[in-house]
């Protein structure tokens, strides 16, 4: 797919509800004005990720509110000549090698997009043929998308998902 059909792609999912397929982050897990609120982004950045791999795969636009307004990046503080770009996307692999497996860096790709004079990042998620945990506090947790929202399974739910599903 051509850059121009990529970019008219992305303007339609901007303007769509998020959904079981799509998710939008006004920020990134590397927030460098608020480096406080990036811990939090970061479990956010990870449920969706998660959900995704553990569901069938999506869209995650970071730098893209809920209600669809583009706040871009740079809000965070991340730069984006062309080389931050290759950075923010291997400190992306890496938070996913690190808290999720390097097995499921293979199941990411990244697209920036400068719209509006703000950059966006999309990352498109694929479905994992193995089951996705996320840590957060000590413990594991499993999550899925549900409709429109991101579900976390209880234990019982967790193994019947897991046993019905892989």
């Amino acid at each position: 797919m051509s850059k121009k059909e990529r970019l008219k792609n992305l303007k339609i999912l901007i303007n769509s509800a998020e959904n079981q397929h799509l998710a939008f982050l006004s920020a990134t897990p590397l927030n460098l004005k608020q480096p406080i609120a990036a811990a939090a982004t970061e479990k956010e950045f990870l449920k969706s990720v998660a959900s995704f791999m553990n569901s069938e795969g999506g869209n995650l636009l970071l730098g893209v509110n809920k209600d669809s307004t583009i706040l871009g990046l740079e809000n965070d503080g991340v730069p984006f000549k062309k080389k931050d770009r290759k950075r923010f996307s291997e400190y992306i692999s890496q938070l996913i090698s690190d808290k999720l497996g390097p097995q499921f860096c293979t199941l990411t790709r990244y697209h920036f997009y400068k719209i509006d004079k703000k950059f966006i990042c999309q990352i498109e998620i694929g479905k994992s043929y193995i089951p996705v945990y996320v840590p957060i506090n000590n413990t594991y947790h499993m999550y899925i998308w549900e409709k429109d929202k991101i579900r976390n399974l209880n234990l019982h739910e967790m193994l019947e998902y897991v046993e019905s599903r892989y």
